[in-house]
C-alpha cells in the first residue's frame, strides 16, 4: 500500500482534472434540472474535493469513484432542498463524453441511444420526466410523489402503464 502525501494528491488531481471534469459534469448534467444547475453543482463538487484531498485514500477508491460519490451526495443534497424543479431535456451529449462516462463501445451506445430516443419520443413530457426521475435518477416513489404533488398510488399506476407502453414500443421498434 502506497500512501500519497497531500502534494502528490494535489498533483494527481490537477493532472487528471479534465478527465475528471468530464466524468463529474456528465454525471450531473444528466441528472440536473438544467445545465446551469449542473455547472454550479460541478463547481461545488470540485471545490469540496480539493478541500477534502487530505481525506482521500487512494487505497480505498479510485479518484474518479471518489469524485462521483461526492457528486452523487451533492446532487442528493440539492434535490432534498428543492421542490418541484422543472426539468429540461437535452437531445444529446457529445458521443465522446457519453463513451467516457459509460465506458461503452461507441457503436453499441449509438444503437442503445437510438432505441431510447425512439421510445422517449413517443412519450409525453410528463411521462419522460417521470422516467428520468425513476429510472435515471433512481428516486423512490415517495420522492417523486413529493416533487410532482401526486399520490404514491397514482404514481405506481402511471409507472405500470408506462412499462406496458414501453414494452409495446420496444416490440414495434424491433420489428
Amino acid at each position: 500500500m502506497i500512501m500519497l502525501n497531500i502534494k502528490q494528491k494535489q498533483a494527481l488531481f490537477q493532472e487528471r482534472y479534465h478527465e475528471l471534469f468530464v466524468t463529474v459534469y456528465s454525471y450531473l448534467v444528466c441528472r440536473s434540472p438544467n445545465k446551469t444547475v449542473a455547472e454550479d453543482l460541478t463547481s461545488d463538487v470540485f471545490l469540496q474535493a480539493w478541500r477534502g484531498l487530505k481525506s482521500y485514500d487512494e487505497n480505498k477508491a479510485e479518484l474518479q469513484t471518489w469524485l462521483r460519490t461526492i457528486a452523487r451526495r451533492r446532487l442528493a443534497r440539492y434535490y432534498s432542498r428543492e421542490v418541484k424543479v422543472p426539468v429540461e431535456y437535452y437531445d444529446e451529449l457529445p458521443a465522446k463524453v457519453e463513451a467516457i462516462w459509460r465506458n461503452e463501445n461507441i457503436d453499441e451506445m449509438a444503437d442503445n441511444k437510438r432505441l431510447a430516443e425512439a421510445m422517449m419520443s413517443k412519450l409525453t413530457d410528463e411521462e419522460r420526466a417521470l422516467c428520468v426521475l425513476r429510472f435515471v435518477d433512481e428516486l423512490p416513489y415517495e420522492m417523486i410523489a413529493q416533487r410532482t404533488g401526486q399520490s404514491n398510488g397514482a404514481l405506481r399506476t402511471m409507472f405500470t402503464r408506462l412499462k406496458t407502453k414501453a414494452k409495446k414500443l420496444m416490440m414495434a421498434y424491433e420489428q
